[in-house]
Formats: C-alpha cells, structure tokens, sequence
C-alpha cells in the first residue's frame, strides 16, 4: 500500500519489523504506525487514516524503522 503518496507498505506488519514481537499497547509505536493505522478493516473496508492523508514525515520514519531489519 502507498502511503503519503511516495512510500510503499505491506498491508499486515511483517515478520522482520523490528516491533513485531512488542505488545500493541495503547499509544505505543504500532498504533502511530502506517500499517496499523491505513490498511482497511477486514469486515468493513474502514481505515481509520487514508494513505493519502498519512503524514509523510512520520511515513519515512516508519519506512526506515520497518525495513531497518532486513
């Protein structure tokens, strides 16, 4: 999925992101994450940001953070 129209993400977390294994817990980093955050729901196809509307500073530093492992 493109996020803030320039960085490519998957549309569930992967196995190599450093954050993987770390507890979703409220305000930690998975929920400020892309991933979590511009994938559609499952059932409803709701997303809670557009990719589009992601902001693309927070877009890069994911992208590094996420590809940092592997």
């Amino acid at each position: 999925m493109l996020i803030a129209d320039k960085y490519e993400f998957p549309e569930k977390c992967p196995e190599k992101c450093p954050g993987h294994t770390v507890p979703a817990m409220q305000g930690g980093r998975c929920h400020r994450c892309p991933i979590f955050n511009c994938a559609p729901c499952e059932n409803d196809g709701f997303r809670l940001i557009e990719p589009e509307n992601y902001s693309p500073e927070l877009a890069e530093i994911y992208a590094k953070y996420i590809h940092s492992a592997g």
